[in-house]
């Protein structure tokens, strides 16, 4: 493939390498044999300067473009790699949220079950609080309080975590092709 730059990547459907074209999976060139192709690459990849280059290492990795100054997020260079396959969530990266807690009430504020509810024990244990909004909709804290005896111990899972902490796919949905580098061919001139 006489009309490739030196170090331009290409995406095959056939699972090898075409010949002056080499795997882009991270291998270790040395700059005697492929001095061209350092001189465009450096050691961007990794490798040793004037004695070894990397090849860029796709296997696993998504393409996207350089942005050093972050102007659509996150600033990258040239041969950085960011990301993960499978990430494990924690509280700390969730998003500040409530669950809000729905009771049952009859018509008329009639109650069919004898509650207490009051500002403070009287010989009691606070069940918990509820937020509960007033008539001009801001919400309002009020404990709820019940006798010592006659408690039942909610089942776990009600209140409990949920999940297993176990790390989950973190990556688009993609394709596997064959990604190459052209190691020799038109020395690629920059614009500027």
């Amino acid at each position: 493939m006489a009309d490739s730059y030196i170090g331009e990547v290409r995406v095959f459907g056939f699972n090898y390498a075409p010949q002056q074209w080499a795997f882009c999976d991270g291998a270790q060139m040395l700059v005697q044999q492929f001095q061209a192709l350092y001189v465009v690459l450096g050691n961007v990849f990794g490798g040793t300067q004037n004695i070894n280059f990397n090849l860029p290492n796709l296997g696993g990795y998504a393409v996207q473009g350089i942005d050093p100054a972050g102007t659509v997020g996150t600033p990258v260079k040239m041969g950085q790699t960011m990301g993960s396959q499978a990430v494990a969530l924690n509280s700390t990266q969730m998003e500040a949220h409530t669950h809000p807690m729905y009771a049952y009430i009859p018509k008329g504020g009639a109650s069919q079950y004898p509650t207490t509810m009051e500002s403070t024990p009287e010989n009691g244990s606070r069940l918990f609080d509820l937020l509960v909004p007033n008539s001009q909709g801001a919400l309002s804290n009020v404990g709820l309080w019940g006798p010592n005896s006659n408690l039942t111990t909610l089942a776990p899972q009600t209140i409990g975590a949920s999940g297993s902490g176990t790390a989950h796919e973190n990556r688009q949905p993609f394709l596997v092709m064959n990604y190459c580098i052209s190691l020799e061919g038109t020395y690629p001139i920059p614009a500027d």
